[in-house]
């Protein structure tokens, strides 16, 4: 247990310094469509839409980087950040929160600032970690919908309850014909779903189908890990969501336990899927999403 423990202090460590010594490593900026674009690099994929009211932020990396996230965003704006949309609490996607906050409002669903100023437990992964600095909280919550006008788009933000955690928001540009899914997408591989925080693998098909329902079929979707996908792409990844889902249940029906559905490889069809997430620990987030179905609606 000690040696455990020693292991993922020296990880977190090892993590911060990355970010605070390296100065002289780049995000990637490309434009997703009109004048959406994707920063790559470090962390969750952010979001930036830019034009002449300033830049809407989504996410801000998984350190303090925001010399870095300014220098790419100097490709294509002189214009200052405006706002911060922070799409779920998890440190890959706060990371500048404290340096961003000095300069523009950080908005977020009231899950996200709750848990961002706990200690927050992630017992599927072996860690934790403190609560957050107070300048690094969102300033601004909401709850259910909220829609912030800049830059001639009326962005949309929408809370999906038990999806990746429990205070998702997912953004949508109408005009841009973009959305961004933060970690309710992991475009190609198995998506980390925080069941000890909210997760369920039920709500997260449901919440994709329900972001589907909302757009036009040609929108792009920014992923919170992975490459862009189309609605095409989309729809694939619900299929796999809602068979793996289909698989689980049936083998649960039968009397399996969890240890002899991994041991059957009761999702091995989807080993193509295996990246951070592996497919006898995804299966795992299905079993227990299972067991927890009446925590999985699609939106408050």
């Amino acid at each position: 247990m000690k040696k455990a423990i020693l292991v993922l202090t020296w990880l977190f460590v090892a993590t911060s310094l990355m970010f605070s010594q390296q100065p002289e490593r780049k995000l990637t900026l490309t434009n997703v469509a009109g004048n959406v674009y994707q920063l790559t690099g470090m962390g969750g994929n952010m979001g930036a839409l830019v034009g002449p009211d300033g830049v809407l932020l989504i996410d801000t990396a998984a350190g303090p980087v925001l010399p870095q996230i300014k220098q790419a965003l100097a490709a294509v704006t002189d214009k200052p950040i405006r706002y911060v949309v922070i799409t779920h609490y998890h440190f890959d996607h706060v990371g500048s929160n404290a340096q961003v906050s000095k300069e523009a409002p950080i908005i977020a669903h009231e899950n996200v600032r709750q848990r961002m100023a706990s200690e927050k437990k992630l017992p599927a992964l072996n860690e934790s970690y403190p609560p957050d600095a107070a300048d690094a909280l969102p300033a601004i919550t909401y709850n259910g919908s909220m829609t912030i006008h800049i830059n001639g788009e009326d962005v949309r933000l929408f809370h999906f309850a038990n999806a990746h955690t429990d205070g998702d928001t997912v953004v949508y540009f109408p005009k841009s014909n973009v959305v961004h899914m933060g970690d309710e997408l992991f475009a190609g591989s198995y998506p980390f779903v925080d069941v000890d925080n909210g997760g369920n693998v039920i709500g997260l098909a449901d919440a994709v189908d329900m972001v589907l329902s909302l757009v036009p079929p040609d929108a792009k979707f920014i992923a919170g890990h992975g490459p862009v996908y189309t609605a095409a792409q989309m729809k694939d990844y619900s299929a796999f969501l809602k068979d793996s889902v289909n698989l689980v249940e049936s083998a649960m029906k039968q009397g399996k336990t969890l240890d002899q559905m991994k041991t059957e490889g009761v999702l091995d069809k989807y080993d193509k899927m295996n990246g951070f997430i592996k497919t006898p620990q995804f299966t795992d987030f299905v079993y227990r999403s299972l067991q927890d179905r009446k925590k999985a609606p699609i939106a408050d």
